[in-house]
C-alpha cells in the first residue's frame, strides 16, 4: 500500500503542539526534541521496550518470541480459533501469525484442524502441552505486569487508551476514505 505525506497547516501544527506541551522547543532540562515528547512517539517507545522485557523475559526460559506468547496467551481463553480471528484479534499480519503457529506447532504446542462447517478454514488450539506452557509462561508475565503498572491508576491508563484508539481508528477511516485507500 503505498502512503501519502499529508501537510497540515501551520496553525493547526501549532495547536497541537501547545495541546501536547511540545511548544517552545527543547523540554526544561530533558533534553529532548518536541517530537519526542509526542504521545505516539512516547507509546511507540513504550512499546518497544515492552517487547525487549517480553523476550527477555520468555525467551530464554520459554523459548518463546512476543508474539508467541500473545498467541498462547489468546488460544488459552478459546478452545480453537482461526488464523484470520488470532491475526485480527492480535492485531498482526497474517503471515506473521502463521509462522508463528507453524514453529509453535512443532514444539507440540498446538494442534491444526479444519473446521466442520468450512474445510477451507483451519482451526488452531492448544495441546495439553500447550496450555501447561502457556500458564507458566502467563504467570511470569503477570508477575512482570505487577512491576510495569506500579503507581499507574489502570483505569485512567485504560481510558487514556481507548480514547486514542478511537481517536487514531477516526483519523484512520478519513485518510482511507480521502485517499481512496483499502483497509490494510
Amino acid at each position: 500500500m503505498r502512503r501519502r505525506r499529508r501537510v497540515f497547516s501551520a496553525e493547526r501544527s501549532k495547536v497541537s503542539a501547545k495541546k501536547s506541551g511540545a511548544a517552545g522547543g527543547k523540554e526544561q532540562g530533558q533534553g529532548l526534541l518536541p517530537f519526542e515528547r509526542l504521545i505516539p512517539a512516547r507509546i511507540h517507545k513504550v512499546s518497544d521496550t515492552l517487547e525487549d522485557v517480553a523476550r527477555l523475559m520468555l525467551g530464554d526460559a520459554y523459548g518463546l518470541g512476543f508474539t508467541e506468547a500473545r498467541i498462547l496467551a489468546y488460544l488459552s481463553e478459546h478452545k480453537s480459533a482461526s488464523v484470520i480471528d488470532i491475526s485480527r484479534d492480535l492485531g498482526v499480519d497474517k503471515a506473521w501469525i502463521s509462522r508463528r503457529l507453524q514453529a509453535l506447532a512443532t514444539r507440540k504446542l498446538l494442534t491444526k484442524s479444519r473446521d466442520g462447517s468450512d474445510s477451507r478454514v483451519i482451526l488452531v488450539s492448544l495441546t495439553g502441552k500447550g496450555r501447561t506452557e502457556a500458564e507458566r509462561s502467563m504467570d511470569v508475565v503477570r508477575q512482570t505486569y505487577g512491576i510495569i503498572v506500579d503507581g499507574v491508576d489502570l483505569a485512567v491508563a485504560d481510558a487514556l487508551i481507548t480514547r486514542l484508539e478511537t481517536n487514531l481508528h477516526d483519523i484512520l477511516s478519513q485518510l482511507r476514505s480521502s485517499q481512496n485507500l483499502s483497509p490494510a
